[in-house]
């Protein structure tokens, strides 16, 4: 179902997020260089999420600014079972703890995240421009949600846009890494992955307060640096 590409243990390599369907549990791939993948979806903590869900829409994203990114997922059935039940289920946010896993959040029954829906597309966009994410989930046969985050961050935030000239216009392919006094950080401009959706192709970073951005070294997808 979705995937996206996220650097979850800030190793400066891609990794993969799969979202699966019913039955099967949701897979975490960290990319240990020279096109070998590892499968992390226990080590993680991610199968304690089940396998009831139903996947599709994804995307990773660090929601809370503090150099990491976070998961979060679209749920809802394709059928209504024979006993009544619905198709609707809960979307999840997963918050990277900073050790190579991710832990599951819990929500008031009130929000978003506590109801169940039928979800299909999610994105990530700072819709209110005030440096933190925000998300955009689309449903079936229920209106489109839109979610500001109100986290409270103690972290600074820097956008960047590339404009391809002698690469493709969206520097589609492009790897930045951000550097601050203190660590590094990978983006990539990825296209596609979410279900039948797309988000920004800007690339968005946080860092803690007690940091200071230094340099972004950008390798566009025709090799030049």
């Amino acid at each position: 179902m979705g995937l996206c590409t996220i650097d979850y243990d800030n190793d400066l390599l891609p990794d993969i997020w799969v979202c699966n369907y019913e039955n099967q549990a949701f897979a975490l791939y960290k990319n240990d260089g020279g096109s070998f993948f590892r499968y992390m979806t226990s080590s993680a903590g991610l199968l304690a999420l089940g396998t009831t869900y139903v996947a599709f829409g994804t995307t990773g994203a660090d929601f809370d600014l503090d150099g990491d990114e976070d998961i979060v997922v679209s749920n809802g059935h394709v059928m209504r079972f024979g006993n009544g039940k619905a198709p609707d289920q809960q979307a999840i946010f997963l918050t990277n703890t900073g050790k190579k896993r991710f832990s599951k959040q819990s929500f008031n029954e009130s929000s978003y995240f506590g109801k169940k829906w039928r979800g299909r597309g999610v994105v990530n966009f700072d819709f209110d421009h005030d440096g933190d994410l925000d998300l955009m989930f689309s449903h079936i046969n229920q209106p489109v949600a839109i979610l500001e985050n109100n986290t409270k961050t103690a972290g600074k935030w820097l956008v960047l846009e590339l404009v391809g000239v002698q690469s493709n216009r969206d520097a589609i392919g492009a790897r930045v890494v951000f550097k601050s006094n203190k660590r590094s950080i990978l983006r990539n401009v990825v296209g596609g992955g979410s279900f039948l959706c797309q988000n920004p192709y800007y690339l968005h970073v946080g860092i803690p307060d007690e940091e200071n951005f230094v340099e972004a070294e950008i390798t566009w997808p025709n090799g030049h640096r």
